[in-house]
């Protein structure tokens, strides 16, 4: 089975092509109104200056629909790596009874065509995405506000809206409403796509070899919700009631258990009781960090939010070198300095792993945080 860290490395470069776009969009959206800043309210017409953002946006789409149809043509290689691992460990799981299964079985490549079709079908369907842009536009009409009633400081009027625009970065629409990060979307596409992949995929060879029950993966820093069921096997009938009654079932919602397949009665559990009550008290030991106290496992959430709100300060970073905006830069790279601070103190109080990988934004150059 590919490890989490093998996956991030697998899902890098697409999430890397998307963030440069990105960069591209927030580049322009930047250059855009810091011109806006030099014209004189007589030369400053809306519909135009509307116009002009409509064919960023038609640029950026094409971007993202030549890059979504590279990512596209990649997904098979990705899936067929993630089912040779499966492969690999269905032969050290069940010894013997696996030995004639091969990943280039009609059957199992089947099942690898038919995830990555439905994968990059999902990646194409990026580029007919409406792109969430009421923050480009809601900056231009302050910006022509600024210009048309006189205002002598067009950078700082413009800040606020800069702010704003940068922080909402390049983001996608769904049809339903919502809307999630460019980079983001793409990331979570592959990944559920290597993840429906392992469980099809497992199933077809638990059904191979006589595989009557599941087990569930187990790892230290474990949800609440699934910390009592991990590390455990089950026959087919308790995993599918047990799935019935969670909210979040296992697999879904950016999930990192795996299903494996087992012969009830035959397959040795995978953990010993000793490893996962270490896991369970890893998991739910509460650490107080700052005057607040929270599981190892809630530490972890924290940790989440603050990588995405540094992604998020870079972004604003990069719209306001585009803009000219240098105190702002400098404000921003305070505020992720002081993020930086408060993500280690938390990784090393809680005994975390520090994740920078997931801090990083393409086109982002950190400034010194004081002026000269």
């Amino acid at each position: 089975m590919l490890t989490e860290r093998q996956l991030d490395q697998l899902v890098r470069a697409f999430e890397q092509r998307m963030q440069e776009i990105a960069e591209e969009y927030l580049t322009k959206m930047g250059e855009h109104l810091k011109s806006i800043g030099s014209l004189t309210a007589s030369d400053l017409h809306r519909l135009r200056e509307l116009a002009r953002m409509d064919a960023n946006l038609a640029g950026i789409r094409a971007k993202i629909a030549e890059a979504a149809n590279i990512s596209a043509s990649e997904v098979e290689a990705v899936l067929l790596a993630a089912a040779q691992s499966d492969v690999e460990f269905a032969q050290a799981w069940f010894g013997e009874a696996a030995a004639g299964i091969s990943a280039s079985s009609p059957a199992l490549l089947e099942i690898v065509r038919a995830q990555a079709a439905v994968t990059a079908g999902e990646l194409v369907n990026l580029s007919r995405t409406t792109i969430e842009s009421s923050l480009y536009r809601e900056a231009i009409d302050a910006g022509i506000r600024a210009v048309q009633t006189g205002m002598t400081d067009y950078t700082s009027a413009i800040r606020k809206a800069v702010r704003e625009a940068g922080a909402g970065g390049l983001r996608v629409q769904y049809p339903s409403g919502l809307t999630r990060r460019l980079d983001t979307a793409v990331r979570q596409n592959i990944l559920d796509g290597v993840r429906s992949l392992n469980r099809a995929y497992l199933d077809e060879i638990g059904r191979e070899v006589g595989a009557d029950g599941v087990e569930i993966s187990a790892h230290g820093l474990c949800a609440e919700d699934h910390l009592p069921y991990q590390g455990g096997q089950y026959s087919n009938a308790q995993f599918e009631r047990i799935q019935q009654s969670l909210r979040r079932p296992f697999g879904k919602w950016n999930c990192k258990h795996t299903i494996y397949p087992i012969i009830l009665g035959v397959s040795e559990p995978a953990y010993t009781a000793e490893q996962l009550e270490r896991y369970r008290l890893s998991s739910s030991e509460e650490i107080e960090i700052g005057g607040k106290t929270r599981t190892r496992y809630q530490w972890t959430q924290v940790q989440r939010r603050i990588e995405t709100e540094i992604r998020e300060q870079k972004d604003i970073a990069i719209a306001a070198k585009a803009v000219g905006d240098d105190p702002l830069r400098r404000e921003v790279q305070r505020t992720i300095n002081a993020y930086q601070l408060q993500y280690d103190k938390i990784s090393r109080a809680a005994g975390l792993e520090a994740q920078k990988n997931r801090m990083r934004v393409a086109g982002f150059h950190a400034v010194k945080a004081s002026k000269g």
